[in-house]
């Protein structure tokens, strides 16, 4: 999918299931668009944070691990998985899920009815 315009604080989806078949949806910011490079951060509590005592006083921690940040070239396809919308980000990930080499390595689920509560989920959040 082509990458729409992005600015800096722009959110952009993915969704993850964890091994008992639990799903999220995660929100990636725009943090920065340098020389036709778009750079995104995963905000969740390791790089998102209360910054000092103020009252409402949070932001981004000083040092993020480079396994939450991605970065994507201005006029490419967006990243693997991420998607500008919710519902596009479930539709992506269902479509993943149903694709002969998912289903060919459900190992990523230990059962197979982890593995359908997984889908049924999906489903009902793409629709």
């Amino acid at each position: 999918m082509k990458a729409p315009k992005m600015t800096v604080g722009k959110e952009l989806y993915s969704v993850r299931a964890d091994d008992d078949g639990k799903c999220e949806t995660r929100i990636h910011v725009v943090s920065s668009i340098r020389k036709d490079v778009v750079y995104l951060i995963q905000k969740n509590v390791c790089t998102w944070g209360k910054m000092s005592k103020k009252h409402y006083d949070y932001g981004w921690v000083r040092s993020i691990d480079p396994m939450w940040r991605d970065k994507f070239t201005v006029g490419d396809d967006l990243p693997v998985g991420i998607r500008t919308t919710k519902k596009q980000a479930w539709k992506e990930y269902l479509k993943y899920l149903r694709s002969p080499w998912a289903k060919s390595r459900k190992a990523f689920f230990d059962t197979e009815k982890i593995y359908q509560k997984v889908l049924a989920t999906c489903k009902r959040r793409s629709k």
